[in-house]
This record gives C-alpha cells, sequence and structure tokens, in this order.
C-alpha cells in the first residue's frame, strides 16, 4: 500500500509545491489532512497524478488552518456525499461548512473502522495554547503491520501511537508518519519520546511538518535505516 505526501513544509519532486501544513494521498483514495494553501493541494494532487473524483473520504487530525486549508475547494470540486471523518469537538461553524459545501460528516467520538484496513483512532483530547484541541490519527494495517499517520500530535505522539497499540494491541508497529509537534521541545523531552517510540515497538518512523529540526535529527540518529526522509512528493509502502 502506498502512501504519499502532497502537501509539506518542503519538497521531494521538482514540480511539486511546498507550504506549512500536512496532507498525505493514503492508498489513492484517501486523503488524510488537507494542507493550508487549496491551489498547492490540487496543484499537488493534479501533479502527481491524483483526481478528486477518486477520493472515498477524507479524514482531518484536527481543525487547525494548516490542515484544513485546501478542504472547502476540494468539497466544491468533489462528488456529492463525499464523507469527512471529523472528531466530535471539532466547533459547530466547521461541521456546518462541510454540509453546506455537501460533504457528509462522520464523527468519530472512539475508533472507527473504516474497513479492514483502515481505522481512525477516534478523538484525543488535548489543549493548545489554553484551548482544546482535540485530534485524531488515522492507523493504517499494512502487509508489515500497523502504520500511524498523524497531523500535528498535539495530544502527543506516544499517547497517539498508544492509542493505535490500543485498537490493534497484537499487531507489530511498523511505521508512524506525520508531524510530532516537538518543534518547541528541549534536547531530553526528544530523547524521551524516541526511547518510548522504540519501547513501544515502532519499527520505522517518518517524522515532519511539526516536528522540527532537532528531533527530526534525533530520530534519524536513533533509527538509522528505519528513518525515512519526507517531503512533499514522497512515497512510503507500508
Amino acid at each position: 500500500m502506498k502512501l504519499q505526501i502532497l502537501y509539506d513544509n518542503s519538497t521531494a519532486q521538482t514540480g511539486v509545491l511546498s507550504g506549512w501544513g500536512f496532507s498525505c494521498m493514503v492508498d489513492g483514495t484517501i486523503l488524510f489532512d488537507t494542507g493550508e494553501k487549496p491551489e498547492s493541494l490540487l496543484h499537488n494532487m493534479h501533479q502527481l497524478g491524483y483526481n478528486v473524483s477518486s477520493l472515498r473520504l477524507v479524514v482531518i487530525s484536527h481543525e487547525h488552518w494548516d490542515h484544513v486549508g485546501g478542504l472547502w475547494e476540494l468539497l466544491k470540486t468533489s462528488a456529492a456525499g463525499l464523507p469527512v471523518y471529523v472528531c466530535p469537538g471539532f466547533s459547530g461553524g466547521f461541521k456546518s461548512e462541510i454540509m453546506r459545501l455537501g460533504g457528509l460528516v462522520v464523527e468519530a467520538v472512539s475508533s472507527s473502522v473504516i474497513d479492514e484496513s483502515f481505522t481512525v483512532t477516534g478523538e484525543i483530547p488535548s489543549v493548545y495554547k489554553n484551548e482544546p484541541m482535540p485530534e485524531q490519527a488515522l492507523v493504517i494495517r499494512g502487509s508489515r503491520g500497523i502504520s500511524v499517520l498523524t497531523g500535528c500530535s498535539h495530544p502527543g505522539i506516544i499517547t497517539m501511537v498508544k492509542r493505535a497499540r490500543e485498537i490493534y494491541p497484537h499487531d507489530p508497529l511498523d511505521l508512524v508518519m506525520g508531524g510530532f509537534h516537538l518543534m518547541n521541545s528541549d534536547e531530553e523531552q526528544i530523547g524521551n519520546i524516541v526511547l518510548a517510540m522504540k519501547d513501544l515497538g515502532v519499527r520505522r518512523v517518518a517524522p515532519t511538518h511539526c516536528t522540527g529540526d532537532a528531533a527530526i535529527s534525533a530520530f534519524r540518529n536513533a533509527y538509522r535505516d528505519d528513518f525515512i526522509p519526507v517531503a512533499a512528493g514522497s512515497i512510503v509502502e507500508v
């Protein structure tokens, strides 16, 4: 199964635009987050060979602008009734706008199975800048085990990985990819996160977006050949 990053702070391919935010295409049909700028998201989708008409659903990790910015133009050009998985704690205005543009709001209070290969963790509570910031991750069952795809990990990357482990307690943890939100963490905090990830048995990591250069470097040093550098356009097989 193929995961391809559509939107990120940097690019891995000529002709693919960068921007602050995150979006990832999963198996060619599931869009996880939508980046900041709709024109960049749609450009990158076209550049990388994806059509809005091929989408069967969208998963939004959390309600920050750099993860939802492309959603509205996407819904305007998609077929009516495109399911959009959200946390119940997202604002009423956000959910109303999805419905106004023809999308179908799907609220995941707890883990919600999409099919045998995909499950959303459901809402994991957190606080960001003294405001509630509920977030969810997408858990993917591939040939190598489960992969956890995160937006910003405001509840804590270890908390999110543990939630995935609770959902699939017997599957090996193959990959954790996305934003780990360690930009403002110190060396000790980062080191503890790396060790905790190792202790959980995570085989491969692909940190990006809001992870921060220091944390990315620490994961690279700890995981060596199992560290996967990623940017917009990168493909990871799971």
